[in-house]
Formats: structure tokens, C-alpha cells, sequence
């Protein structure tokens, strides 16, 4: 299974220089500016969690729901929850002391800093015995193990898409519009690609679509697939060429450039679509973390040299093992980023959006790469500040960090 890159230790030898004692520790989680909710909401997505529920006002534990699953899985986010009651109080001394609590369920949350922390503060809550009906603990998020089991869960969403969507190719457009499609676009919990694709229309005539179709993406390529039967409903061709790192080779013998298990096509017919669907993802799941895309890209390039730009659908749990060979892409990547609920943004994506001159795109945003944005530029995209070094994109915050060290 896949694993979400926050650092991107290929590109920030800085980090790896950092000394044990420049860990992060409980007091820096304390420290964190506090998210504040009238009532928790568990958001999930497409990730799973473990949830530890705890006593009100303390730190004793009720509960521990599947605490197994962690011993394998990449752990994405922490939530700790509490409530705003007595109003203003301060709740440090008790969450120090549910960290700890949490400790004992993984002791990897605080060291491990890909892992992100949230504090949730409640703040609807109006007496004791109110408070005393909310959630209090922790919730932490990750995605599975990848086995067997889980592989043949993800290829089911796939063998039921030629069922599921059967009823909505082309046939009932009204004015352009297929009704039928953009109603199921509404159903999606999570629509990030479809929501890009509606907002950048323009890319339908000229752009090659580059798809990471390994297991963990399946929720997205099944979007993908729905946009593919609205672009057809309108007698449009397109570009695709998917991935899977590997066909399910071992990860020992996967070579930056010559990893395969690329497949492409050009095509305005979905059964075709779907068979080149099936077959790519037909093979298992990716094995190790990160993916041959860059040469999957590559592979586009060469088989549809007249397309003027690359729509990449890619994993934000995921980097690229080849990233090395960035530098022979010619043409602009606009990168649809799948995975950003928790606002965390995968660095090596915005270097090869930016080397690229192409974009980034989210469910709700926008960046685009100009060519005035040189080194030093800083730039704002999900609700953080970004500045542009000479080998990297980093938070501005981190960058300031290296800088004072």
C-alpha cells in the first residue's frame, strides 16, 4: 500500500539532517492551533480508522475499535477530540495525558512526522450532562494493509461498472448534457475528479489523460470512468494510458524508466475503455510505495506526441520512484490530486506540476504554474503558504525553519 510522502526525502535533504532531539514530541502536538467544531464529524472517505473512545474529563479508555489493523497500515492522521466545557478551559494537562493513552494503542503517532495531528475542540456543548454524550478520544485515520483480500474488494469495483453504469450511455442528452451522469456526479462522496474535469472543460480536445490505477486509486478511476461516458455521450475521443507500477512485479525489479504495466489507448467507445480498465488493473496491487509515474507520462508523450498537455489522475498517498527523469517531459502536467480531505499535499507532485509549468487541481482548487514564478516565489494553495526553493516546493513555514536552524 501506498504511503503519503510529506517530506519528500529525494527532494529536502534538510529533513534527513534534523537531530534525534529535533523530533517532534508531545508538547509540539499540544502546541498545534486548535480546530474548532460545534460537533465532531467522523470523515473518513475512502481512508479507514481506528477509533479509541475515552471518558469525559479523563483519559481513561472505553474503547478500542480494531486496533489490529494499525500493526500493518499507513497511518495518515490523527484527530484528538475533546469539549469546549466548562467554557474556555484548559484542556492541556488532560490531552497529554490521552497522547499517552493513544501511545500505548501505536507508539508511532508522535515520532512518526508523516503523520498528521488535528485538536478538535467541541464547542456546542452547554452543561456536563450534554458533554457527557459527545465523543471524546481519538480517531486515527489510515489506509489498509494491501493482501489479497483487499485487492479483490478494489477489482470488484471495477467488474461492477459495466452493470452500474449501463443504463447511462449515450442516448439521453438534453442540450448538450447528459442528466442521467451528472446526477450520479452528485451521489460521489468524494468527486475530486469529476469536480476537476467540470471546471477545465478546455482539456477534453487536446489533453492525453495518465491514470495511476492501482489499487488504493479505485474510487477515483471509477469517477473517471463516469466522465469517460459523459465525454462519449458527446461523440468525443480521448487519450488514455494507464498505470499500475509493475503488473505486479516484485518491487527488487522494478527499474526507474522499464518498470511496464503501462497500457494505452485512444478511443471514444467504453467497452474499450473498460477493457483496457480491466486488463490494467487485472494484475494485483503496486506492492511499495511509490509509482512509475513519470514514465507512464513518458509513454503518453511518445504514443500521442500531437496532445498538448497531460491530465495526470494521481495518488497524493504516493510519490514517483523516477522522478529523476522529470526533466524529459515536454509538455505541460496538470495534476489532479486524489486524497486531499486532510488538506496535506504530496511535495513531489507541485515540483512536477511546477517543472512542468502545468497545475494543481483538488475537489475545490486551483493552481496554476506560471512562468514568472521563479525560485523564492511563494504561493498560497489549501490554506497554506508554499515558497519555491531550487529543488523543491516546501511549506514556507518548514523553509523558515531550515533557515533559523
Amino acid at each position: 500500500m501506498k504511503a503519503l510522502i510529506l517530506t519528500l526525502m529525494l527532494f529536502c535533504n534538510a529533513i534527513t539532517a534534523y537531530s534525534k532531539s529535533d523530533t517532534r514530541t508531545i508538547e509540539d502536538i499540544l502546541n498545534l492551533k486548535e480546530t474548532k467544531s460545534s460537533v465532531y464529524t467522523y470523515r473518513a472517505g475512502f481512508l479507514e480508522a481506528v477509533v479509541i473512545n475515552m471518558t469525559y474529563g479523563q483519559e481513561a479508555i472505553i474503547s478500542v475499535m480494531d486496533k489490529s489493523n494499525l500493526r500493518k497500515a499507513q497511518i495518515i492522521q490523527v484527530d484528538l477530540v475533546y469539549t469546549d466545557f466548562p467554557n474556555g478551559i484548559d484542556l492541556k494537562e488532560l490531552n497529554r495525558r490521552r497522547i499517552n493513552k493513544a501511545l500505548e494503542v501505536n507508539s508511532t503517532l508522535i515520532n512518526n512526522e508523516s503523520i498528521q495531528w488535528r485538536l478538535v475542540r467541541q464547542m456546542k456543548c452547554r452543561s456536563e450532562a450534554e458533554a457527557k454524550t459527545y465523543f471524546h478520544g481519538i480517531v486515527i485515520y489510515y489506509i489498509p494493509e494491501t493482501n489479497g483480500a483487499y485487492y479483490l474488494s478494489e477489482l470488484s469495483n471495477y467488474d461492477s461498472l459495466p452493470q452500474k453504469y449501463e443504463e447511462l450511455k449515450p442516448g439521453e442528452t438534453q442540450k448538450g448534457r447528459n442528466i442521467k451522469i451528472e446526477k450520479k456526479f452528485k451521489m460521489l462522496a468524494d468527486s475530486t475528479v469529476i469536480a476537476v474535469f467540470r471546471r477545465h472543460k478546455k482539456w477534453n480536445n487536446n489533453a492525453t489523460v495518465v491514470a495511476d490505477v492501482t489499487c488504493s486509486m479505485s474510487p477515483y478511476v471509477c469517477q473517471m470512468a463516469l466522465w469517460f461516458l459523459y465525454k462519449i455521450s458527446l461523440n468525443g475521443k480521448t487519450n488514455i494510458v494507464f498505470f499500475n507500477d509493475g503488473d505486479g512485479i516484485a518491487d527488487k525489479k522494478k527499474i526507474n524508466g522499464a518498470t511496464g504495466g503501462i497500457y494505452c489507448m485512444e478511443t471514444n467507445n467504453y467497452d474499450s475503455f473498460y477493457g483496457l480498465l480491466r486488463q490494467s488493473t487485472s494484475k494485483g496491487c503496486s506492492g511499495d510505495i511509490a509509482e512509475n509515474v513519470v514514465e507512464a507520462i513518458l509513454n503518453a508523450q511518445n504514443e500521442f506526441p500531437n496532445s498538448k498537455e497531460i491530465i495526470l489522475i494521481a495518488d497524493n498517498y504516493a510519490g514517483m520512484r523516477d522522478y529523476k527523469l522529470l526533466d524529459q517531459i515536454k509538455v505541460p502536467v496538470h495534476v489532479v490530486l486524489c486524497g486531499t480531505q486532510f488538506g496535506l499535499f504530496n511535495y513531489s507532485y507541485l515540483w512536477l506540476a511546477y517543472k512542468t509549468k502545468g497545475s494543481i487541481h483538488t475537489m475545490h482548487e486551483d493552481l496554476q504554474f506560471l512562468k514568472g514564478m521563479a525560485e523564492g516565489t511563494q504561493i498560497k494553495f489549501g490554506g497554506e503558504s508554499y515558497v519555491i526553493q531550487s529543488d523543491r516546493i516546501d511549506l514556507l513555514r518548514r523553509a523558515q525553519q531550515y533557515v533559523n536552524k
